[in-house]
């Protein structure tokens, strides 16, 4: 926590960490969807609205599945919650450029997430998949682009609230 008159910390190192999960994300989902069967044990779910079945589809995949779709389904829960810390971390410091950033990996991320749920729920369908994929892309180019603008040698104005 920052002291009167410090400037918080910023989320720069934590970004740098979420692009490296983020292409190992990338890679183990496209490891799993090429070369690991996925068991479809959720038909149970068919008809069933989406808050009642995706605890059920990610305790299955985690505990009950392969290796592989586990360590996917683990690091995109990471990824989730640190999208969610870097954007407190970018609120708490009020750096305009980091909140547009992070709030933009943020929705993506989640996207990418809601995706992952629905894919393990209703029938794995490669609409899901593809949408994970791209979304996963565009949240790395703009975490990666936030990293760029925001070395430590530049100033950009804060947003003061």
């Amino acid at each position: 926590m920052a002291r009167y008159g410090e400037r918080p910390a910023q989320p720069r190192p934590m970004v740098l960490l979420m692009l490296i999960l983020l292409v190992l994300q990338y890679l183990s989902g496209m490891t799993t969807n090429l070369f690991v069967r996925i068991p479809v044990s959720n038909q149970a779910t068919a008809g069933k609205p989406f808050y009642r079945v995706w605890e059920a589809a990610l305790r299955q995949t985690v505990l009950h599945g392969p290796l592989l779709p586990a360590f996917h389904v683990l690091l995109g829960v990471l990824l989730a919650l640190l999208s969610l810390v870097i954007l407190v971390s970018a609120l708490i410091a009020r750096n305009g450029v980091w909140i547009f950033y992070s709030l933009l990996g943020w929705l993506l991320t989640t996207t990418a997430a809601v995706n992952g749920l629905f894919f393990l729920s209703y029938g794995q369908h490669r609409l899901n998949a593809a949408i994970m994929s791209f979304v996963l892309i565009f949240a790395a180019a703009f975490y990666g682009i936030g990293y760029c603008v925001t070395r430590e040698n530049h100033s950009f104005p804060r947003w003061r609230y």
